[in-house]
C-alpha cells in the first residue's frame, strides 16, 4: 500500500508539472510573438511603439525565448509520459493488492 500511495503522489506531482509546462510554453510563445512584432514595428517606424516599452528588443531575444519554450515543451512531454507510466504502474499495483 505504501508503494501505491507513493505512486499516486508521484503521478500527481508529474501532472502538476505537465500543467505548468503547458501554461509556461503558452506564455513564452506569446512573449516571443510580442518581441517579434515590436522589432518589426520599430524597423518600419521612426518612433518606437509605446506598447513595447523602453527596453531594446531583438530577434535574437525572441529566438532565445522560443528555445526556452521548446525546451519547456519537451520537459512537459517527458512529464506527460511519466504520468502515463507511473499512473499505469500505480493502478496495476492497486489492482494486485485488492
Amino acid at each position: 500500500m505504501k508503494n501505491a500511495m507513493a505512486g499516486v503522489g508521484f503521478t500527481i506531482a508529474l501532472g502538476v508539472g505537465v500543467g505548468y509546462a503547458v501554461h509556461e510554453v503558452g506564455d513564452l510563445n506569446t512573449r516571443a510573438n510580442r518581441i517579434e512584432a515590436c522589432v518589426e514595428f520599430n524597423k518600419k517606424h521612426d518612433v518606437p511603439s509605446e506598447s513595447c516599452g523602453d527596453e531594446p528588443l531583438s530577434k535574437a531575444e525572441a529566438a532565445t525565448v522560443r528555445n526556452t519554450a521548446d525546451t519547456t515543451g519537451v520537459l512537459g512531454w517527458v512529464a506527460f509520459f511519466g504520468v502515463i507510466t507511473v499512473g499505469g504502474a500505480t493502478l496495476d499495483a492497486i489492482r494486485r493488492e485488492d
